[in-house]
């Protein structure tokens, strides 16, 4: 499958097709679920930004996504053509080429709609998070979110303004959610 996988990349690099998925939209959904996982988590937590997001998209949702791109292409060539008197078949070739590949598109989206996405995604979260021993220090933590951004992983990277190592995280009680594994 990763033959098949950097094969098909390859030709997309040399046909001039676009190679990269828009995860503006993933970005979104992602670090709201991060502030609700922080919210849910932390007693207190404020003044918050993200860094370096990304999406590691599967292999079948690249490779969908992709096909996706090249028969719309293929249908913009194929009207293009008609337009300006290039196509050289008949009205119902032309008919039948354009369901063909708008056949093929639905499929293709249909496909994506039951595949995962992604392996997960990451970002670095900065954040103001009361610890126990009553003072704010300022985290960055690298989260892991799963498909369904749900928060799976958080690591401490650094963080500014701990008093000694053993300042920890002070959490809501009954916090069953995932906790941050302190440096």
């Amino acid at each position: 499958m990763t033959t098949l996988f950097l094969l098909i990349q390859l030709s997309f690099f040399s046909t001039g097709i676009p190679t990269d998925i828009d995860s503006s939209a993933d970005q979104v959904k992602a670090e709201s679920a991060v502030v609700n996982w922080a919210n849910a988590s932390f007693i207190s937590h404020s003044d918050y930004k993200f860094e370096h997001f990304k999406a590691f998209y599967t292999d079948d949702y690249f490779i969908q996504t992709m096909r996706i791109e090249m028969y719309e292409e293929k249908i913009e060539s194929l009207k293009q053509k008609k337009a300006n008197g290039t196509y050289s078949g008949t009205e119902e070739n032309y008919n039948a080429d354009l369901n063909k590949l708008s056949g093929a598109v639905e499929k293709a989206k249909a496909t994506i709609n039951t595949i995962d996405r992604v392996t997960h995604y990451q970002t670095h979260f900065w954040t103001n998070i009361q610890t126990k021993d009553g003072i704010t220090v300022y985290y960055e933590l690298n989260i892991k979110l799963n498909n369904d951004y749900q928060v799976i992983e958080a690591l401490e990277n650094s963080s500014i303004g701990k008093k000694n190592s053993d300042s920890k995280i002070a959490y809501k009680s009954g916090n069953s959610q995932v906790t941050v594994v302190e440096k």
